[in-house]
């Protein structure tokens, strides 16, 4: 028997895999269990309040029932602790949860963002990046050329006229010059002193002509 067992092998037992649930299905069953523990919580408390009454109520005039009703509040309170308890690992579960997705999230940005990032600088040569900063730079420095020639369209011929006056200036002033080195009396340009008309002053001008 041992040997066809070990021939044919014995049947495997079927081993049972956790049922595949999504992320949201988890976390919808983690808020009703949420909720079901705490409307149990609720309840369990307004049973605690009924029986502590109880308890009041009878501990002078019925012992026996203010001690079964104590009993019942006890249990009740252990249940109380358990599923508060219970409720919050629950909740600590669901914050786990959460902070997964949250990561989960995050890194698929990340990832994706990087990937964008690589894709758009694929291409990208910083050779080319260079010559296109120096092309602007230069149709910068022309434009400022055109900028200026257009606002001062008459530099150059203002220069050009400011040398011909000049020239014209001293031209004339050779002229002036050569003028006064021919006729100096008019050179001096003084102006001839006009004597009063009195007998001292006509005599002595009769004088002048006889001599």
């Amino acid at each position: 028997m041992s040997f066809f067992r070990k021939l044919f092998g014995r049947k495997k037992k079927e081993i049972k895999e956790p049922p595949q649930s999504t992320e949201v299905d988890a976390m919808e069953k983690l808020r009703s269990t949420e909720q079901l523990l705490r409307d149990k919580s609720e309840a369990l408390k307004i049973n605690i309040e009924t029986e502590q009454s109880t308890v009041k109520e009878n501990v002078i005039k019925n012992k026996q029932v203010a001690l079964n009703a104590l009993n019942r509040k006890k249990r009740y309170e252990q249940q109380l602790s358990r599923n508060d308890s219970m409720l919050l690992s629950v909740i600590k579960q669901q914050l786990a949860l959460e902070n997964a997705n949250t990561n989960n999230i995050a890194l698929d940005l990340m990832s994706s963002s990087s990937y964008a990032v690589k894709m758009a600088n694929q291409n990208v040569n910083i050779d080319d990046i260079h010559n296109m900063i120096d092309d602007i730079a230069t149709s910068n420095d022309l434009t400022q050329d055109i900028t200026e020639a257009i606002c001062n369209p008459t530099r150059l011929e203002t220069d050009e006229d400011v040398e011909e006056l000049q020239q014209e200036l001293e031209n004339l002033e050779l002229e002036k010059l050569d003028g006064q080195a021919m006729n100096p009396v008019q050179a001096t340009n003084y102006p001839i002193p006009v004597m009063p008309i009195t007998k001292k002053n006509i005599t002595r001008q009769k004088n002048s002509i006889m001599t």
